[in-house]
């Protein structure tokens, strides 16, 4: 399957292709689902990209539409280790989440999206312009509420991009 260049989207977005920035864009392309800030930083060591690198980075990514944020649940302030990334391509159109309260896993939802919502038409009949919608869905993944769902307690787990397909 044909994949995105970081090269050219980099180029076509107005920023500086550095061999840092193809090489951490690479890593996003390839990612087969979200990602944190951490893992990127992980991912790619040999880099010498520092945390402060990786989030100015993120921060520029999502600015000019190559990434997007997934709102989730208990996350811990702009880009911080609470929240998750997924790259913003023809490859991966926007498309819901759910997000497991009890482990913290986070669920790509493949069913698309009604074609339009009732929010989205309710806001537009005020006037306004939605330009995208994300949503997050919360509550127990299959496995938590096959174990007793009601603890609220997080189960350790591995980071996020290690754990979106658990049944």
């Amino acid at each position: 399957m044909e994949r995105c260049d970081p090269l050219t989207l980099l180029k076509q977005r107005g920023l500086r292709a550095t061999p840092q920035r193809v090489a951490l864009l690479s890593w996003i392309l390839l990612s087969p689902g979200p990602f944190t800030a951490g893992d990127l930083e992980a991912a790619c060591p040999s880099l010498g990209a520092d945390a402060a690198t990786v989030y100015r980075f993120l921060h520029r990514l999502a600015d000019v539409g190559l990434i997007r944020e997934i709102p989730c649940p208990g996350g811990e302030g702009t880009f911080g280790t609470g929240r998750a990334f997924e790259k913003a391509c023809p490859h991966n159109p926007p498309h819901s989440h759910f997000s497991c309260r009890r482990c913290g896993d986070l669920f790509c939802v493949t069913d698309p999206p009604p074609a339009e919502d009732p929010a989205v038409r309710s806001l537009k009949r005020r006037g306004f312009v939605v330009e995208g919608a994300l949503t997050t869905l919360t509550g127990l993944c299959p496995r938590c509420a096959a174990s007793g769902g009601d603890a609220v307690e997080p189960i350790p787990e591995a980071p996020v991009s290690e754990r979106r397909n658990h049944p």
